[in-house]
């Protein structure tokens, strides 16, 4: 997958401090690396998506997710999050901190996670 982030230098996708993985902010994108285009509820989706991608790539799951700090350029959009959350985290979920925020646009949603590997 291209990431937006790798065309920015000095930007590590993610980064591991002893058990702790530190991830980049994470917006949906293509797998071309542009951005997603659609309904919130799918961007939502899409941004998920992109996490368990780079998840993967560092040894992790979705399960070794710990902390999600979540920005939402519209918290009208507070609730189809907290549904997409409810698909992902079906037991045991992180601890989450959303907050409205200005974005890049297009984006209306970016997660920064912290993972235990």
């Amino acid at each position: 997958m291209t990431e937006i982030a790798s065309t920015v230098p000095q930007i590590a996708r993610f980064r591991k401090v002893g058990n702790v993985t530190y991830f980049y902010g994470h917006v949906a994108v293509e797998a071309d690396g542009q951005p997603f285009q659609g309904p919130f509820l799918d961007e939502a989706r899409r941004v998920f998506a992109c996490v368990a991608e780079s998840l993967s790539a560092a040894g992790a799951t979705m399960a070794d997710v710990v902390s999600v700090r979540a920005y939402l350029t519209d918290l009208a959009d507070f609730a189809d999050f907290n549904q997409v959350w409810g698909e992902t985290f079906t037991s045991n979920p992180p601890v989450r901190t959303t907050v409205q925020a200005g974005l890049i646009e297009p984006f209306r949603i970016e997660l920064e996670i912290v993972a235990s590997v």
